[in-house]
Formats: C-alpha cells, sequence, structure tokens
C-alpha cells in the first residue's frame, strides 16, 4: 500500500499540468506632433519578436475608420472596438496585428480622419499565439457625459489576463488614476493633441493574477464628454514541465 501511494503522489507531482503564461510590456510609441486630419508613429528603437501583439489606439472628430499605411511590415491591423462619444459624433478605436519579427523603426500612418486625433501604441508579449489575443473578455465601452468618469466592469476568463481600459476625449484632456477592484492599473501612454479642435487618448493596463470580474472603471479627469473601453489581453497558455523524471518510477513494485 505505501508503494502504492508513492507513485500515486510521484504522478501527482510530475503531471505536466498546463499553466498561463505571462504577458509583459515590451514597449510604447505615440503619434508625432499635434496631429489633425492624420498622424505618424515611429516603432521605437525596442526589437519585437514574432507573435508580440502591436495594438493601435486612436480617436479623432468623426466616426469613420482611419487609412493605415507606412513601413510597418506585419500583418494588417484588425479592428477590435470602434467606440462612439459625444453624442455619437467622435470615435475612438482598437485595432491590433501580430508582429512577424523585429519592426522597430518603421511607420504607422493613420489617415482619412476628421479635424483632430490622437494615436498610440502598446506592445505586449506572451499574448495568446493563434486566435484573437484580446478576446478573453467581452468587451464593455461606454459614452460618458460630463462629470460621469466611470465604466462598467468586464469580467476575465483567464488567470494572469491583463486589464485595458482605454479612454478618450475631444478637446485635449489628460487622464489619471485610472482604476477599478482588481487588477492595479498603471497608466502605459496617453497623447493629446492640440491639432484642430484638440483630442487626446489614454492606455492603462495592469495584470489580473485570478479570472473573474474586474469591479467597475474610474478615472480623473476634468468635466468633458468622453468615451471609454475595456477589454483583456489572454495570455498564452504554457504547459509545465514534469517535475519527476520517467526513470524515478522505474523498478518499483506494487
Amino acid at each position: 500500500m505505501m508503494r502504492l501511494v508513492i507513485i500515486v503522489m510521484a504522478l501527482l507531482v510530475g503531471w505536466p499540468w498546463a499553466g498561463e503564461g505571462a504577458v509583459t510590456l515590451v514597449t510604447t510609441a505615440v503619434a508625432a506632433g499635434n496631429p489633425t486630419t492624420s498622424f505618424t508613429i515611429t516603432l521605437p528603437a525596442v526589437a519585437t519578436q514574432a507573435n508580440d501583439i502591436i495594438i493601435l489606439e486612436y480617436t479623432h472628430r468623426g466616426t469613420t475608420d482611419g487609412t493605415i499605411t507606412g513601413t510597418y511590415s506585419g500583418p494588417a491591423f484588425t479592428e477590435k472596438h470602434d467606440q462612439l462619444y459625444a453624442t455619437s459624433t467622435f470615435s475612438g478605436k482598437t485595432l491590433y496585428s501580430r508582429a512577424t519579427g523585429d519592426h522597430q523603426g518603421q511607420t504607422i500612418i493613420v489617415s482619412s480622419l476628421t479635424n483632430s486625433s490622437a494615436g498610440v501604441v502598446t506592445i505586449y508579449r506572451g499574448a495568446l499565439a493563434s486566435g484573437d489575443p484580446l478576446a478573453d473578455a467581452t468587451i464593455v465601452g461606454e459614452q460618458n457625459a460630463a462629470a460621469n468618469e466611470t465604466q462598467a466592469q468586464i469580467v476575465t476568463a483567464t488567470n494572469g489576463a491583463w486589464v485595458v481600459l482605454v479612454v478618450a476625449n475631444s478637446p485635449d484632456v489628460a487622464i489619471s488614476s485610472q482604476a477599478c477592484t482588481s487588477p492595479t492599473l498603471t497608466e502605459r501612454v496617453e497623447k493629446l493633441s492640440t491639432g484642430g479642435t484638440d483630442t487626446s487618448i489614454a492606455h492603462a493596463s495592469g495584470e489580473k493574477a485570478t479570472a473573474g470580474a474586474t469591479g467597475a472603471f474610474t478615472w480623473a479627469q476634468i468635466n468633458d464628454a468622453s468615451g471609454s473601453w475595456a477589454y483583456a489581453i489572454q495570455p498564452e497558455p504554457v504547459a509545465a514541465t514534469s517535475a519527476v523524471p520517467t526513470r524515478s518510477l522505474m523498478g518499483v513494485g506494487l
């Protein structure tokens, strides 16, 4: 009986249980200058790797999608969310592309925009390597009236998912103190543009160790109409290696 217990315990300890990998922030970038109807973002001198997720987010005083060009050589950007705000006359957008290698120094140009625009890029590593990496939670977005700097929660499905809150404004309004019940959020990048009639966008994120509800999102800004949306980046599953060599069970009889 004792030998049987030892074998069972060894199998449990050594079984290659699947776990979740770790998502990390690689770098960020912002649109150059004070854009109006187009902007250019140059990816910084930080090497990207295949399967890094390049997230492009922008806002403008219009509702149409911008035209994306530039020297970026990765796959075309996929639009993930389009958020209207300011009585549905302005919009903010989240798109993503999966890096194929090192794209440092390449440019992303977004044009065909209205009046004033602002754009940011965040690059994450360790996200889901196949399929939609931003689909860990159902996206929640809202149009926020002045003096209403809050929006409803999202619910993550995977341990270790990264929760993201994006807030867009026009005119250019600085965002700070982004928060929810879980996880702790840190502002990663923000762009304020004084071009045209002004606009701005901010991206905050944080790792949520345990899947579940985030609680409502809040932030600080001067009172003005804004758009906000939240989503979650799913980590790539990683299989744990066996802790007990197979030979350790050889020769053990029952």
